[in-house]
């Protein structure tokens, strides 16, 4: 699981909110996508958090090679971020298995 933290400059938010609904659509149709989330803080507008799963490590690769990628999230996003982290998570397993 990928998690990314985006942080928008206030006069910037609505602007990456158009921009995060393209990249979410044209996420969620690349081959090996089995989950693209986004969801913004209610408390902190303008703050994003993306839930991103693929089919394996390729096909984040391939995602990150996208046209979509790099024109929204490296051409258009990225200038009007004021913070940018993108972590992979592993979900801990219980004790007694199961997550």
């Amino acid at each position: 699981m990928i998690v990314a933290l985006w942080r928008a400059a206030p006069e910037a938010a609505d602007e990456i909110r158009q921009i995060l609904g393209e990249l979410a659509r044209a996420t969620r149709d690349e081959p090996g996508c089995l989950r693209f989330d986004v969801l913004e803080a209610d408390r902190t507008p303008g703050q994003f958090v993306l839930f991103e799963q693929y089919a394996g490590e390729e096909s984040r690769r391939r995602h990150l090679d996208t046209g979509h990628f790099r024109r929204l999230v490296l051409g258009r996003a990225a200038p009007l971020l004021t913070h940018r982290d993108v972590q992979p998570y592993t979900a801990m397993q219980r004790e007694g298995g199961g997550a």
